[in-house]
């Protein structure tokens, strides 16, 4: 018999798959943006397992509502900014695997610029507040040290009722009684200027706890009233070294804030000499001393910010809690903020008036 030729031959073994998927960050959102929440996409060259929320890191912002498109190749999730600036999206390596089991390369980083909104935050008087950790652990324990803050508040306030801006509590502070700024350190300090008066003012406080008139309210970058010696109560041998700052109250019955504040600043020296660029030009969040600041340009101005719990601190150390506001309308909620802004030189504009 005649032997037959063989036409097919036995395959050798295959080699395993042993590239390792890469990974893609993509976005149809306009660079710079002013969204306050938008959408990337999550583009993997093949199909991956293991990957969730939690494999992706913000840079000044959070994600939240990820969703697998079905493919276990696409995947988004939406982006909430915190503070203006640089918005960074990364997917690390090793966060995701394919079928064969080789980990993930890590993904080029997604960037975007996005641009807060122009806004503070409106107190109603009755239990707005924002709470900001322990001072003793925050830098907020200060026996000399400047605060800043621009408020507008409506003229008649209620008589002898203190409407706290910032305050440290039985420390320091500076409130509002019977329509003008005073500061408290022991004693109540008045500046004999009326601020409540429907108009955009910078407030500031200069103190240095018992020096021989080494404190001083300031009004609009000009020193008002007379200086005066800061004390703390109980000699500061208190417990409030462990308490937290407060914005819009003090943790007393009665004296909650009502009107509109922005742009709080906390420092850890005596800025006596730059209050009034600080009123015209504004604060770098860089600077030194600057123990934290808030600007406030968050949500939506008079909108549904109900999501919002957290006052950002541009500063990245000393974020703090919303209580009490409704964020859901006009009044106890964001609002549009008309804060002087600078336009050449010395000249800028409150609620647009000229100024210098």
């Amino acid at each position: 018999n005649d032997w037959v030729n063989p036409t097919h031959g036995v395959a050798g073994p295959s080699a395993l798959d042993s590239t390792q998927p890469t990974v893609a960050i993509t976005s149809a959102e306009p660079d710079p943006t002013t969204n306050l929440t938008f959408t990337v996409d999550i583009q993997f060259d093949e199909i991956v397992t293991n990957f969730d929320l939690s494999d992706i890191t913000v840079g000044n912002g959070t994600s939240s509502n990820f969703v697998n498109s079905g493919d276990d190749m696409l995947f988004r999730a939406d982006i909430t900014p915190h503070l203006g600036g640089t918005v960074t999206v990364d997917i690390a390596a090793a966060v995701a695997t394919d079928l064969t089991g080789n980990s993930n390369t890590a993904a080029t980083q997604f960037t975007i610029e996005f641009t807060a909104p122009e806004n503070a935050l409106d107190f109603d008087n009755t239990g707005d507040e924002i709470n900001i950790g322990d001072g003793a652990g925050n830098g907020f324990w200060l026996q000399a040290g400047t605060i800043e803050a621009w408020i507008k508040l409506p003229a008649g306030l209620d008589a002898g009722l203190y409407n706290a801006i910032v305050t440290f509590p039985s420390a320091y502070g500076i409130y509002v009684l019977n329509d003008q700024l005073v500061a408290f350190g022991g004693i109540a300090h008045g500046s004999g200027v009326t601020v409540a008066d429907n108009t955009w003012h910078h407030v500031a406080l200069v103190f240095d706890r018992g020096v021989t008139n080494g404190s001083q309210l300031y009004v609009d970058g000009v020193a008002e009233g007379a200086a005066f010696t800061m004390n703390f109560l109980n000699g500061g041998t208190f417990a409030s070294a462990n308490q937290g700052l407060q914005i819009g109250d003090n943790n007393e019955t009665g004296q909650n804030f009502q009107g509109l504040i922005d742009e709080v600043a906390i420092w850890d020296n005596t800025k006596v000499t730059t209050i009034s660029d600080d009123a015209e030009n504004g604060i770098d969040p860089a600077a030194t001393g600057l123990v934290s600041y808030y600007k406030f340009n968050q949500g939506v101005a008079d909108g549904s910010n109900t999501g919002i719990t957290t006052l950002y601190d541009e500063t990245g150390t000393n974020n703090g809690t919303l209580a009490g506001f409704t964020l859901n309308s006009a009044g106890s909620n964001f609002a549009t903020s008309a804060v002087p802004k600078l336009v050449s030189g010395s000249e800028y504009y409150v609620d647009g008036a000229s100024g210098g």
